[in-house]
């Protein structure tokens, strides 16, 4: 249940999405059922504390904490082509003749459909922590896409969603170039010892830095030649290390053991209530430190205009350095 990443949304009408009760009842209505033989992926809301609690919405301290689960067949593309060819060949060799484009799709089409009743499944859970009174949902997802598909299905749940992506005032790259300057961060954020940094453009540049001192010269040559700080490792408070991205999604997150929780006499359902509560306490605690230490939160922006840039960095790289 301990969030390890945090895409963070702006709730901008907290009254738009139901309380506990409320929302327990539209959540039911999708609630989550296995794929069938034929369906390639299924989607619905199952207990974030499965085996603990069986309700679909987790409530502590006027938090909520929801669970959205997606089952995926799995069938692998070199499965699918082996039987097609297999068929196509027989085929081919019946009839004396080459089978048409058309003809190959409808056998790969029939093919798959035959071969999903015998495919292994993937589940996959997101979890999602809802505070009206701050405005926030907090996702436990490490891309916008994967963030997207939990406030899709809310949004479809529910009705509507009027939410904006976190955004904050002072460009995040600009903030991490202050501070790999030698700028402190402030709001008890500390650099640690990671941090990738970025020639502007498509298939620039990339240099990552792992276990380095950030403030060296070597880094500092880097940007003084023109790559832009995008990721850069961080620990807040004694409480959590993680990283920092220009997409304001919090990574690697890593939370201390002075954190933990002792004497709950072996209870489970105890356990997660004080779990959560101390999560979510830690986790909006941090992101009002993220916010507050990038100039504060960028307010009265569309949704069109809010989305954050989620284009994946190209897989093959001009340069890549490590030290």
């Amino acid at each position: 249940m301990w969030f390890t990443n945090l895409c963070a949304w702006r709730l901008r009408d907290a009254d738009a999405l139901p309380a506990a009760e409320e929302l327990a009842e539209k959540l039911e209505e999708k609630i989550f059922a296995a794929c069938g033989p034929h369906a390639t992926e299924s989607m619905g809301w199952v207990a974030p504390a499965q085996g603990v609690h069986d309700s679909l919405v987790h409530t502590a301290l006027d938090r909520h904490l929801i669970c959205l689960q997606i089952e995926s067949k799995v069938l692998p593309a070199s499965v699918v082509r082996d039987f097609v060819e297999a068929e196509v060949e027989e085929l081919q060799n019946q009839q004396q003749r080459k089978l048409r484009s058309a003809e190959r799709q409808e056998i790969k089409e029939r093919v798959t459909l035959e071969l999903l009743p015998r495919a292994f499944t993937r589940t996959k859970r997101t979890h999602a922590l809802i505070d009206h009174k701050a405005g926030w949902i907090l996702i436990n997802a490490s891309s916008p896409r994967q963030a997207e598909t939990l406030t899709g299905f809310l949004r479809e749940t529910v009705g509507t969603l009027p939410i904006t992506p976190l955004l904050t005032k002072l460009p995040p790259h600009t903030a991490f170039g202050r501070w790999l300057a030698g700028e402190e961060p402030g709001f008890n954020f500390t650099l640690a010892s990671d941090c990738e940094l970025r020639e502007p453009g498509d298939g620039g540049a990339v240099v990552r830095v792992s276990n380095f001192e950030l403030l060296s010269p070597e880094v500092q040559q880097h940007l003084q030649g023109g790559l832009n700080a995008v990721k850069v490792g961080v620990s807040w408070d004694e409480k959590i290390d993680l990283q920092l991205a220009d997409d304001l999604i919090l990574r690697r997150l890593r939370f201390s053991e002075t954190l933990d929780i002792d004497d709950m006499d072996d209870d489970p359902a105890a356990r997660f209530d004080a779990d959560f509560a101390l999560m979510s306490e830690t986790l909006l605690a941090l992101v009002d430190a993220c916010v507050n230490v990038m100039g504060g939160e960028a307010i009265g922006i569309s949704d069109s205009e809010a989305k954050p840039a989620t284009k994946e960095p190209a897989e093959t790289l001009v340069a890549t350095e490590a030290f």
